[in-house]
């Protein structure tokens, strides 16, 4: 006799914003609308962003349930690195997260270690991405259910302070209704963008978004665009955006095709 198993929807939803690892953009945006459903707000995590500074190898981050239920938690982490403008994740043993999976009670908190393992100096920054996920509650013998998986994506950098440094090179091209950023970073450590705008001399502007844009690692390249209907007035543009190397204003050649 066979036993009926139950009809199991699972939808995946990025709580923190990790843009070029998604490649089905319009799924993402459709499912984040279910996000009241998945309850989302019962798990939160501190710091949102980890930076180790050497000689120190180690620091933790705290998840809290804030919810009337247990929560189920795994942690993994990858290797970070981009290529073509895209963000790679990739197994790695030189930095480990202990433990891997917890469940925390409500109103209880969980702490989480990230160690760097390896032996080897830092030279300017490694990066890495620490995948947090709530894991779904699956109640047995329900016929149908969503499971609703709820997944924070944070960054941890491992760094040298003394040659850590971010150094950007701008282009901007306008082209087929939308407006290109290009930057590619000759430094050895991250740079952080966000509410990214380009402006002309006429006073129309582009604004990308007031949050987070999206970084880009150290000798690395990444590329920005956005839909618009406004054509930017050449020959020159102004770049401004808020980044973790400070206020970034830039005068730079407006190219189109």
């Amino acid at each position: 006799m066979s036993r009926k198993m139950p009809r199991l929807l699972s939808v995946l939803i990025f709580c923190t914003d990790i843009r070029g690892a998604i490649s089905r953009r319009g799924l993402a945006v459709w499912i984040c609308m279910l996000a009241g459903l998945a309850q989302a707000g019962q798990m939160q995590i501190s710091p949102v962003l980890v930076e180790i500074e050497a000689p120190a190898s180690a620091d933790s981050l705290r998840i809290s349930n804030q919810g009337d239920a247990p929560l189920t938690v795994q942690m993994r982490l990858f290797g970070w690195r981009q290529q073509d403008g895209e963000d790679i994740y990739f197994q790695t043993q030189d930095v480990v997260v202990s433990p891997p999976i917890v469940e925390i009670a409500p109103g209880k908190f969980a702490v989480v270690r990230i160690v760097r393992r390896a032996e080897s100096p830092l030279r300017g920054e490694e990066p890495y991405r620490l995948f947090i996920d709530q894991l779904p509650d699956v109640t047995p013998g329900e016929d149908s259910a969503v499971s609703l998986l709820i997944r924070h994506a944070v960054p941890v950098f491992f760094f040298d302070a003394a040659s850590r440094t971010s150094q950007p090179a701008w282009t901007v091209r306008q082209q087929a209704g939308q407006l290109q950023i290009g930057v590619v970073n000759h430094g050895l450590g991250h740079i952080k963008l966000s509410a990214l705008t380009v402006s002309d001399s006429q006073g129309r502007q582009v604004a990308f978004g007031e949050g987070l844009i999206g970084y880009v690692l150290g000798n690395s390249s990444r590329y920005f665009a956005k839909a618009t209907d406004k054509t930017l007035a050449g020959p020159e543009v102004q770049l401004s955006a808020n980044s973790n190397i400070g206020r970034i204003e830039e005068t730079l050649p407006l190219s189109s095709e």
